[in-house]
């Protein structure tokens, strides 16, 4: 029988790995760690979207644009069948994706995902807590990129809230 301790585990060295830098582990280990989690909870678990947003946002920080894009398709396909449309993780999501578009020169479509995503989590959480500052962190990014400033200074407001 498979262990989802075990999978667990790989996911755990491979973004453990993806904090020094070196991708290619890194990569090497989720996929063993995703694989895992497909063959023990299966393929439309929501330990298995974990795996696979963790997988995305390796790719996008290794330079991957393409493959990273095309996984947090995957991954927002299988949460939006799992969870409800205002669920938090959807938000981190969204803002993943965001951040991708942004780092692509994707600007309007960085914007939606990011807007989107503030949406959602403004809905759960709290103005302090840390997922929704990262995402005005962003939003800030966007619009400094899109000669915004008044958005800038509010989003970097919102962003240091202590």
């Amino acid at each position: 029988a498979v262990n989802p301790h075990v999978a667990g585990a790989l996911d755990g060295v491979g973004a453990a790995l993806a904090q020094q830098g070196r991708w290619n582990e890194a990569l090497e280990w989720r996929e063993r760690g995703l694989a895992m989690w497909k063959r023990s909870v299966g393929a439309g678990h929501s330990e298995t979207a974990t795996s696979l947003h963790g997988l995305a946002n390796i790719l996008r920080d290794a330079g991957r644009q393409a493959e990273a894009e095309s996984v947090y398709t995957e991954v927002l396909a299988l949460r939006n069948r799992l969870y409800r449309p205002n669920a938090d993780v959807l938000g981190r999501t969204h803002s993943d994706l965001g951040l991708l578009h942004l780092r692509q020169g994707r600007l309007p479509a960085a914007l939606a995902e990011l807007q989107l995503a503030r949406r959602i989590l403004g809905e759960t959480k709290e103005e302090r807590h840390p997922d929704l500052r990262e995402v005005h962190r962003r939003l800030a990014l966007v619009s400094e990129a899109l000669g915004r400033p008044d958005d800038v200074a509010f989003f970097r407001g919102k962003a240091s809230i202590p």
